[in-house]
């Protein structure tokens, strides 16, 4: 059976979600985007905060919600999240490179993701480098 996917209402709808705990957990979500299987959160938090807490937050009231209001969604059990995740610190980094990172896979230019795919492009985005003032993380 093929797994359901986040669609644009539900995208959206997470959104909202999200922005209310963040709001409550004293968090700012600054930017979510999302494709068919995953989403991109870019989440300024105060320290105190651990990433595990902002993530299971982030993770769990989202799912609750989502698959309480779509129902094709709660058709794939009682999760709707894996248990991984990728969180990744950006101190230093530009907020527009993290927002490019975020933007789904369609809409970036082809290569230009925040990791470096290859060598060369490790060597070529060191942080300072004069054609990319801040990259490289």
């Amino acid at each position: 059976m093929p797994q359901r996917s986040l669609d644009d209402a539900a995208l959206e709808r997470m959104h909202e979600v999200c922005q209310g705990v963040a709001q409550k957990m004293g968090l700012q979500l600054l930017e979510l985007n999302g494709e068919a299987d995953h989403v991109h959160l870019l989440v300024e938090y105060p320290p105190p905060i651990s990433v595990l807490t902002l993530v299971n937050h982030l993770k769990g009231v989202s799912s609750r919600m989502l698959r309480k209001e779509f129902p094709e969604l709660a058709a794939r059990g009682s999760h709707l999240w894996t248990l991984s995740y990728l969180a990744a610190s950006a101190g230093g980094a530009l907020i527009e490179r993290l927002r490019e990172y975020g933007r789904p896979r369609k809409s970036r230019p082809k290569g230009r993701g925040m990791y470096p795919r290859t060598a060369t492009d490790h060597a070529n985005r060191r942080i300072g480098s004069p054609d990319q003032p801040g990259a490289g993380l």
